[in-house]
């Protein structure tokens, strides 16, 4: 460096004089430069199926089901062919947790089969599978995957179902899917009414 700025060559026999914020350029790692994979912009979540050590959790949405005494209830958690309704709120508070899922971080931009256990994803805590529509018009029916992993240092390690590269993600985030219980979801009314109304 010379009085604020730098010396610099580009080979062709001559030095230049160029300002010392040049260098803020060449910081980056190829970690901070990676082009990260999209996740899928999900408005209308229908399905969630989790798959964890303890079991398998399952909330799906049915609009004028039948299944409550009140069509007002259309989240309702799954259980061998038995359904409990779900407070709407808490469960898509659950929902948002993948359909609002952003990146923290990539941790390996190509992770072998045989690397995957670094990242607790060779046997993942919790495989969620969300099933959506991508519109109001569209009856497809899309799904999306993601794997988690080990914790490190307050974050997840995770990634797209197949895929190679391996992220991390806000380790409450992964707190929520990991440990979602039927009961933190039911609903606290004691009767509902149209409208969204209870009675006491």
């Amino acid at each position: 460096s010379l009085g604020g700025e730098q010396y610099l060559s580009i080979g062709d026999g001559n030095v230049y004089l160029v300002g010392t914020d040049l260098m803020s350029a060449f910081t980056s790692d190829l970690y901070d430069l990676v082009q990260m994979e999209q996740i899928p912009s999900i408005t209308q979540a229908l399905d969630l199926s989790l798959q964890t050590e303890s079991g398998s959790v399952h909330l799906t949405y049915q609009e004028d089901s039948g299944l409550a005494y009140s069509d007002e209830y259309v989240w309702f958690w799954e259980e061998q062919g038995s359904y409990t309704a779900l407070d709407t709120e808490l469960t898509e508070d659950i929902m948002d947790q993948i359909t609002m899922l952003t990146w923290l971080s990539c941790a390996d931009y190509y992770a072998e089969e045989d690397e995957l256990a670094q990242y607790g994803l060779d046997t993942p805590a919790c495989v969620a599978t969300i099933q959506y529509k991508d519109s109001d018009t569209s009856e497809d029916l899309l799904s999306f995957t993601i794997e988690l992993g080990q914790y490190s240092d307050g974050n997840c390690f995770a990634r797209i179902a197949g895929s190679s590269m391996v992220y991390t993600i806000d380790g409450a985030i992964a707190d929520s899917l990991l440990y979602t219980e039927r009961d933190n979801l039911l609903p606290d009314e004691v009767l509902l009414v149209a409208g969204g109304a209870s009675h006491e």
